[in-house]
């Protein structure tokens, strides 16, 4: 049996010695930690042996509009305009028909055919907004949006504008 008292050696006095933990909150502790290794073993192999999720794959061709054109934007290269809206479910794009100035057009991914947007006639560079409800674009030299069926006018700052009128 072990003494209640333990003598310093820096001293050399007699103190009361700390109570010694008893034998069963040892063993709750090593069994608490054996248990939580073994959760994390469990865990961890089960992200690793987990089935690889396959996306799918979708493929189409983007034709344009019957009796329209794909425009060239830009000056060396010319390159057509295709915008993916961020949920990735729609497709925007600028076409141009006989007699009909660059308009915006666009297309669901699961439709075969694209609508024109109206209202986006001399359009010039189009993007989406990140929430995928609303497109903005470039007609001239004002920046435009579109909010429901209609096409809004932004207020643009004058630096934007001239440095598309520099081009």
């Amino acid at each position: 049996m072990a003494s209640r008292f333990e003598t310093s050696w820096r001293t050399g006095r007699c103190r009361r010695a700390a109570p010694s933990k008893p034998r069963r909150t040892q063993a709750w502790r090593a069994a608490a930690i054996a248990a939580l290794l073994l959760a994390s073993i469990l865990a961890a192999a089960l992200i690793v042996l987990r089935a690889p999720f396959d996306a799918p794959t979708t493929r189409f061709v983007i034709v344009p509009p019957p009796n329209e054109t794909f425009t060239l934007l830009g000056r060396l290269p010319q390159s057509m305009m295709v915008a993916v809206s961020p949920d990735g479910r729609h497709l925007l794009y600028v076409a141009t028909g006989a007699g009909v100035r660059a308009r915006l057009w666009v297309r669901s991914i699961d439709a075969l055919e694209a609508k024109p947007i109206d209202g986006t006639d001399g359009v010039g560079f189009a993007f989406w907004s990140p929430d995928s409800k609303s497109i903005a674009f470039f007609a001239g030299e004002t920046l435009k949006r579109t909010a429901g069926n209609k096409v809004v006018h932004v207020p643009c700052p004058s630096f934007i504008t001239a440095s598309t009128k520099s081009r």
